[in-house]
């Protein structure tokens, strides 16, 4: 039951993380752009475009701070010794034998640029985009 409440309570933050970057793309496309037609495909753009240089960094500051919360879900006490379930180095999580890996400072990372993406947007829509 754990194990399913976790899954889920992650696909929710995912879900909320991926609209962050949607919203916020579309705000500042729309800032610079005021209201052309081109606007639409720039925040899409946009989102790509974020979305790689918030993972690269991401992916850079995993290489540089290495350490991790660690820690054994249900899920994964059923799997033999010798067997690694799910192998990513250099991501946020890690899945091993010895459990379930979290890099501490990703975590902070992600929290940071995902609270200024929300502030950053409701600053944006509040004072730059008439409505």
């Amino acid at each position: 039951m754990k194990t399913i409440l976790a899954v889920i309570l992650f696909g929710i933050i995912n879900i909320i993380t991926l609209l962050l970057l949607v919203y916020f793309s579309i705000t500042i496309t729309r800032v610079a752009l005021k209201g052309k037609k081109v606007s639409k495909f720039l925040g899409f753009v946009a989102f790509i475009a974020l979305n790689a240089a918030i993972a690269y960094i991401e992916y850079k500051i995993i290489q540089l701070f290495p350490q991790t919360i660690s820690f054994m879900p249900e899920l994964l006490q059923g799997f033999p010794a010798n067997a690694e379930p799910m192998l990513l180095d250099g991501t946020l999580i890690t899945i091993r034998n010895s459990g379930l890996n979290i890099n501490i400072a990703a975590v902070i990372y992600n929290i940071v640029i995902y609270v200024g993406l929300f502030l950053g947007t409701g600053y944006l829509i509040d004072n730059k985009i008439d409505i």
